[in-house]
């Protein structure tokens, strides 16, 4: 499955990329929508994946190209807000997902994750989006 993955913190956007890829997808992360467009004027997405909270333009501005589109998304947030995620469902989005937040420090290498994140964090960050795409793949 072709994924963008639209995630402001470079971390979490390496992170979720390279799970996807581990998983068998082809995915892409892009830091903000104006890099989403021009991904998406490339090689549409069959699934994008974004964060709720982003620099610039917000994705709630930029969810109605995908719902014109027709493009299947979801938002993943460090937001729980009970109200906020059943108004995001009813706008299209296959849903709204609590992502865990990794609380110690470590930057993103550029072939690898390098890191001081404790190997539990990201073992809880791995289990995570593996089960959220279990759960997105049956819905599309």
């Amino acid at each position: 499955m072709k994924i963008l993955i639209i995630e402001d913190v470079e971390t979490s956007g390496l992170l979720l990329e390279s799970l996807l890829i581990e998983l068998g997808h082809q995915a892409k992360w892009v830091a903000n929508t104006w890099q989403a467009r021009v991904a998406m004027s490339r090689d549409c997405p069959e699934l994008v994946l974004m964060d709720e909270v982003l620099p610039g333009e917000s994705s709630l501005d930029f969810y109605p190209e995908l719902v014109a589109q027709k493009v299947p998304f979801a938002w993943i947030t460090s937001q729980s807000d009970r109200v906020k995620h059943d108004s995001f469902v009813e706008s299209g989005a296959l849903g709204r997902f609590l992502k865990p937040t990794v609380h110690s420090e470590f930057d993103a290498g550029s072939s690898a994750l390098v890191g001081r994140a404790s190997r539990r964090e990201l073992a809880e960050q791995s289990r995570f989006w593996r089960q959220l795409i279990s759960k997105l793949e049956n819905k599309t």
